[in-house]
Order: C-alpha cells, then structure tokens, then sequence
C-alpha cells in the first residue's frame, strides 16, 4: 500500500513526468523503492488520465504493476478502474 508521500509522489511523477521516463523514489518508513514510468494520457469525463507502469522493490518485494490513473477536481490522482 502506498503511503500519502508515495500518493504524493506518484501524482508528482504523473503530473510532470515525460512518456516513458522513470521517476524513482526510495520511502525511508517502509524500506521500499518505487519507480514510476508515466506512459501516454487518455481523457475519461472530462479529467486528464494517465497509463504507467509501478514497480515496486525491497525486502522480499519485487511487484510491477500496469495503471491508469485520473487527475480528478481536488487535484490528486486516482486509479481508473474503467
């Protein structure tokens, strides 16, 4: 689960992120390293949408997973479950 700094910085990565261009982090609470690679945008009802790839690495962890995420009107990202 991605804490609100990971939140933070994956809407970050999103927002400003260049197609195909990997945004890494490391969160010092759970030991854990994040990259994000914002892919190409969609729109779904009005709000600006994004593909990406998440991969996650640490203790015993190594996850990647293919989103889709919506900048929604409080200006946070959310997961497009469409």
């Amino acid at each position: 689960d991605l804490d609100d700094a990971d939140r933070g910085c994956l809407g970050h990565a999103l927002e400003l992120g260049h197609e195909r261009n990997p945004v890494t982090w490391f969160n010092p609470n759970n030991g854990l390293n994040y990259t994000v690679t914002p892919l190409n945008g969609f729109s779904s009802g009005g709000n600006k949408c994004r593909n990406y790839t998440l991969n996650v690495r640490g203790d015993d962890i190594n996850d990647s997973k293919n989103e889709r995420a919506c900048l929604i009107s409080d200006g946070t990202w959310k997961r497009y479950k469409g």
